[in-house]
């Protein structure tokens, strides 16, 4: 999600909220650290940029483009209460728990083990 504010000099600022992955650059790697360490603690992670740019442009792709890195954001939002439970009376009537997420892999990943979805040798046919 991107926002254009004006500026008190006329121009404006252009600040974007989105998918790490998709604002940060490769070789940030401390920020790459940090968003996986709260990727596997079952944060999920938003990352913020910015630019300043003197007019709007007519194509608005544009405006999310070379931007400057500005931090990243890990937002807990826990499973229910009941998932754990529920996933345990699947599993013992013979079901096989699937989740399906549009989350990082390793914030999934997390949130899997913490509901005891996740096993290794665990396949589907």
């Amino acid at each position: 999600m991107t926002v254009v504010v004006s500026n008190e000099s006329g121009g404006y600022l252009v600040i974007t909220k989105g998918a790490f992955d998709r604002l940060v650059p490769n070789h940030f790697s401390k920020a790459h650290n940090i968003h996986d360490t709260f990727a596997e603690n079952a944060l999920r992670v938003l990352a913020l940029s910015y630019k300043v740019i003197e007019e709007i442009p007519e194509n608005h792709q544009s405006l999310e483009e070379d931007q400057t890195f500005l931090g990243i954001i890990g937002m807990i939002d826990p499973p229910r209460p009941e998932s754990k439970h529920a996933v345990a009376e699947a599993r013992t009537a013979g079901i096989i728990p699937v989740m399906i997420t549009g989350d990082h892999a390793l914030t999934a990943k997390a949130i899997a083990q913490e509901l005891d979805i996740y096993l290794v040798k665990e396949t589907r046919s």
